[in-house]
């Protein structure tokens, strides 16, 4: 299985990228430019912030998509980057997973003085740091022909 991984030199996705070697896969890491990275490890080359360079063909022969970059500063690039990629899926049923965060949740309600609890069926109210987050959230999971998964970690 051949997984392309979005944030692989970055904190979550460098140990991402370890354990899917461990297990076997083959893992190509899309880079802005040139960085060290494990034997076997194929490059691709793309920026999120200029969609332009995020080709559809950058994942036409993937299996799986994991986004674990972090984000570029303007969630309409980066929604048409994600949308691009999408798409080079070609509606194979493939695998995209976007790592997102609690953030765009906002602040747990409270009841009687007590924070609620919120859940993956809580609506989104995204903190101004991450508002736009949703929306990309919203077309991982709708994208036609994928397989869209949104995980969202508390703490990092």
């Amino acid at each position: 299985m051949k997984v392309l991984l979005l944030g692989a030199t970055g904190y979550i996705g460098s140990v991402v990228m370890e354990h899917l070697l461990a297990k076997g896969y083959q893992v190509a890491a899309l880079l802005r430019g040139p960085r060290p990275l494990p034997t076997g490890v194929e490059v691709r080359t793309a920026d999120l912030s200029h969609p332009d360079s995020v080709r559809p063909d950058l994942a036409g022969d993937i299996d799986a998509v994991v986004h674990a970059g972090a984000p570029v500063g303007n969630w309409d690039v980066e929604l048409a980057s994600v949308r691009s990629l999408l798409s080079g899926l070609n509606g194979r049923r493939r695998t995209f997973l976007y790592l997102s965060g609690t953030w765009v949740l906002g602040p747990s309600p409270t009841l009687r003085g007590v924070p609620a609890m919120l859940d993956e069926f809580s609506p989104v109210q995204p903190i101004d740091l991450v508002a736009g987050r949703d929306r990309l959230e919203a077309a991982v999971c709708a994208a036609p022909g994928a397989n869209g998964i949104v995980i969202r970690p508390g703490l990092v």
